[in-house]
């Protein structure tokens, strides 16, 4: 590795302690301040006394700092503690149903890189012209329609009167792969509506300011070779910057993923996170919310890898 990039990745996960502390922080003060006793949630009673037994019993008439200190001890070991509602721990629970959440999210992100990456393409070599003109409509639709009247129609198009795909439910890969892609197409196509029409947007921007460099007229004067203008001057620069508005995209990519497993009914994070809030499961909406924030830091130290790569000048100044 790189001593530069051992640098970076040193710098960018020493920054990530404050934001996952923050996080910690916020997340615990949210159960102890929260309206209802987490000894009723597990209990399902309001009877007094035994509320204050097992407030006892759970420590939680110990001081708040004590309770944090214990509580992000126990988190820091990979223990989560244990649902209210459910008999099981919570990093189980969250494990099963990220695995789900994770292959929606990354089918959502196969979506999002090809469907916007073509289309912006498309659309900026052809300004002005009727693929751009479609392609840009694509784009404002994407961003208009919410997903779950996007995912509604899907349904109702594709599983309902055409019957070409399953209405809803998720199948391991195991139960084979034509199976598992037919109920992944519909939701992972969902959740990555939104963002492919950012992307795109972004990502047509950044090729056409591209185009109009100077150096790129100048290659082109020049009599170099057309794929390498488009593929070396204007297509890898333009990568760059829309890789921040991808990794910027994941936050909001959750909140999608969240909406679009209800819909489809999917037993992934989102369902999990909703069905917690509901039945007052406060230990699992603390451990979702930490996963949560994990995912978007690790994402975004992702794109910085990737920025590296792509960007000389940050392999130079070593930021």
């Amino acid at each position: 590795m790189a001593r530069s990039l051992k640098a970076l990745l040193i710098r960018r996960l020493l920054l990530t302690i404050p934001i996952l502390f923050g996080v910690s922080v916020l997340a615990f003060i949210f159960v102890a301040f929260a309206p209802q006793s987490p000894a009723i949630a597990r209990l399902q009673t309001t009877n007094p006394e035994a509320i204050a037994q097992l407030e006892e019993s759970m420590g939680l008439n110990r001081p708040l700092h004590v309770q944090y200190v214990d509580w992000l001890t126990s988190v820091l070991t990979g223990d989560l503690g244990q649902s209210l509602v459910k008999d099981q721990q919570v990093s189980t629970l969250l494990y099963d149903r990220i695995v789900i959440s994770g292959q929606l999210a990354i089918f959502a992100v196969v979506w999002m890189v090809i469907l916007a990456g073509s289309l912006g393409f498309i659309s900026a070599f052809n300004r002005n012209k009727i693929q751009d003109h479609i392609a840009r409509v694509y784009a404002v639709l994407g961003i208009s329609v919410p997903d779950f009247v996007v995912g509604i129609l899907l349904l109702l198009i594709f599983a309902v009167h055409l019957e070409w795909l399953p209405a809803g439910g998720f199948v391991p890969l195991s139960e084979g792969v034509g199976t598992y892609l037919k109920h992944m197409i519909l939701p992972s196509y969902t959740v990555g509506f939104l963002f492919t029409a950012i992307v795109m947007r972004m990502f047509r921007g950044d090729l056409l300011e591209m185009m109009n460099k100077e150096h790129v007229k100048a290659a082109k004067a020049m009599g170099v070779p057309r794929y390498k203008v488009v593929l070396q001057d204007i297509t890898k620069p333009a990568v760059i910057p829309t890789l921040t508005t991808i990794g910027m995209s994941i936050s909001i990519l959750i909140s999608g993923v969240v909406i679009t497993e209800i819909v489809f009914a999917i037993p992934g994070l989102g369902r999990l996170l909703v069905n917690a809030v509901f039945d007052g499961d406060f230990t699992i909406i603390q451990g979702a919310v930490l996963i949560i924030a994990l995912v978007f830091v690790t994402a975004n130290l992702v794109v910085d890898v990737l920025y590296y790569y792509l960007d000389p000048r940050i392999r130079m100044r070593g930021d």
